[in-house]
């Protein structure tokens, strides 16, 4: 026995396409998508050149603080202390110069430290010459022996910076303890 056909129809739709409205849609989200992805990556670039950059103004800093250890200057004076300071460019990166100043460590003076203006005030109990002179010997010593150093790394082109700073020994100073 035969079955006979049917023939479903949805109306008088035909099949050969999409609809405009379904063309539109397929359209909108592919843009919508297309601009996350085009905004997520062009901010990952743009983070990744930025880390990049700031990664080598470190190396090259640290790099100018470790030759300045390694070979630190002939004589610590008050001249190294003048003016803006030493600037040259990097050899091997033209668009970077660095910065080197130096800088004295100085220490409080103690009678300002303790509050001590006047002679008046050496009446008082808390004040003790021989803790006064044995402070001032070490600072004396202390701002001889210590020096800060300070490098800033910049690209000419960005205005990009970073500074690195340690602290010198100076291995000429002679440290005085007497005269008590």
């Amino acid at each position: 026995m035969k079955l006979p056909k049917i023939c479903l129809r949805a109306g008088n739709r035909s099949k050969q396409g999409f609809a405009l409205i379904e063309v539109m849609i397929a359209i909108f989200l592919f843009a919508v998508f297309f601009a996350v992805y085009a905004t997520s990556n062009g901010f990952n670039i743009a983070s990744s050149e930025q880390l990049k950059e700031e990664i080598l103004l470190r190396q090259l800093g640290q790099n100018k603080i470790n030759e300045i250890i390694e070979s630190p200057p002939e004589e610590f004076t008050k001249s190294l202390t003048l003016g803006p300071g030493k600037t040259e460019e990097v050899k091997g990166y033209e668009n970077y110069t660095t910065t080197v100043i130096y800088k004295e460590m100085l220490l409080p003076d103690y009678r300002k430290m303790k509050g001590l203006d006047s002679e008046e005030s050496t009446e008082q109990g808390d004040y003790n010459q021989f803790e006064e002179k044995v402070y001032d010997k070490v600072k004396e010593n202390m701002e001889k022996l210590i020096w800060q150093v300070e490098v800033t790394v910049k690209n000419k082109l960005t205005d990009a910076k970073y500074s690195i700073s340690t602290w010198l020994y100076n291995q000429k100073a002679k440290v005085d303890v007497k005269n008590f």
